[in-house]
Order: C-alpha cells, then sequence, then structure tokens
C-alpha cells in the first residue's frame, strides 16, 4: 500500500500435507483506492521450470476499490499450465474463482485463520474462517497448481 510491501516469506510447502495459517488486519478509515484491488495476503505457487509462472497465486486476499474483502482462489492439474513463452490466460488455462467476500469495516482488526490441506487433485480441502465464523469450507477438491515445489 503506497509503495510499502511487508513479506513474510517461508519455506516452500509440500503438497498434501495439512497447513493451519493465522493472522490479522486492520483496513484504516484513511485509506485510499488508488487501484481496483491490493492484495493484503497470498499463498504463493511455485511454477516449474518447463512453464510461464505469470499466473494468479494459489490463495490471495485482496481490498477492492468497492469497499469489500476478497478471497480468490487460482488452481490448474495439467503438469503444465503454460510453457514459458505462453502467458497463462485465468479460467482458459487455469481455474480463478472467488471463495469468499464481506465488507470492509474501516478502523476494526479482523483475524483469518486457514486450514488447508493444498493439492493438485481431488484430495485438497481448505476452510477460511474471519473472526471465529466460517467463511467458506471445501473438501476433495482440487486448490492449487501441479508444480514440483508445491506453495509457499
Amino acid at each position: 500500500y503506497g509503495g510499502i510491501r511487508a513479506e513474510l516469506s517461508g519455506f516452500d510447502e509440500s503438497l498434501n500435507e495439512e497447513r493451519w495459517y493465522g493472522w490479522s488486519y486492520l483496513i484504516p478509515s484513511t485509506w485510499t483506492y488508488a487501484e481496483p484491488t491490493v492484495k493484503i495476503f497470498q499463498i504463493h505457487d511455485r511454477a516449474d521450470t518447463n512453464e510461464n509462472g505469470i499466473r494468479h497465486p494459489t490463495l490471495q486476499v485482496v481490498v477492492t476499490s468497492s469497499g469489500s474483502i476478497e478471497v480468490w482462489n487460482a488452481y490448474d492439474s495439467d503438469l503444465v499450465t503454460t510453457p514459458p513463452d505462453v502467458s497463462p490466460r485465468p479460467n482458459i488455462d487455469y481455474s480463478f474463482r472467488k471463495l469468499a467476500a464481506w465488507r470492509v469495516v474501516p478502523d476494526m482488526w479482523s483475524t483469518i485463520v486457514i486450514n488447508a490441506r493444498w493439492a493438485s487433485d481431488d484430495t485438497g480441502f481448505l476452510s477460511i474462517w474471519k473472526d471465529g465464523a466460517l467463511m467458506f469450507t471445501e473438501s476433495n477438491h482440487i486448490n492449487t497448481y501441479n508444480d514440483e515445489r508445491g506453495v509457499w
């Protein structure tokens, strides 16, 4: 936001292992909507060396200029989403879907908890809570890219 970025980068996380994530955010009442969406959280994928990695991340939480928070998920079961010289297109070369949305409440902290098993086949699961309320849950569904190194 405003050219300032903080990033916490962890280790590569293998697919098909259960993970828990938790964090809090506050959108100030002075927030300026200079862009249609601003990412405030991401679970990144790691494209394999034989494919183009310029694609939406596995999971992203964004603030929109219309004043909502949205959670988006991108995934593809193909070994190669697109070759290195081809830009992948959402919902053509890989799936990109909105999982949940809620209104921004300025100047109030909110807590997100995510339980996931990232999988490039139908063994994945994903549950998302906001302030203790279940916002999305799904099991037996693909939820990331088919990449050797998993997510980070």
